[in-house]
């Protein structure tokens, strides 16, 4: 088994160690503070890569549960309006190409 992900409040502290914290770092990159906390529990690849590059650490090694070994994301998140694209798509199929 591989090493655990870090504990949200040990990045918070990392974070805050660089001299910012979420709320600037949300700014600062265009996101909201939602976006930014909401990834210290759940994965988000682009914002997991801003808190990397921040402390200067690769995204997969602050949450490895969330990577594949060659630093890759597991899986990728997709927008919802994708999401009940695909959906619609795989209903169509299902039901012959018939909407």
């Amino acid at each position: 088994m591989g090493s655990p992900d870090w504990h949200p409040e040990d990045i918070k502290a990392a974070i805050r160690k660089t001299g910012t914290n979420l709320v600037k770092l949300a700014l600062a990159n265009q996101y909201s503070e939602v976006a930014v906390r909401m990834t210290l529990r759940r994965q988000w690849p682009a914002v997991e890569a801003i808190i990397g590059a921040k402390l200067g650490i690769a995204p997969h090694m602050i949450w490895p549960s969330r990577y594949r070994p060659d630093g890759t994301p597991k899986r990728k998140r997709i927008a919802p309006a994708e999401r009940l694209k695909a959906l619609a798509e795989e209903a169509q199929r299902q039901n012959g190409g018939t909407p």
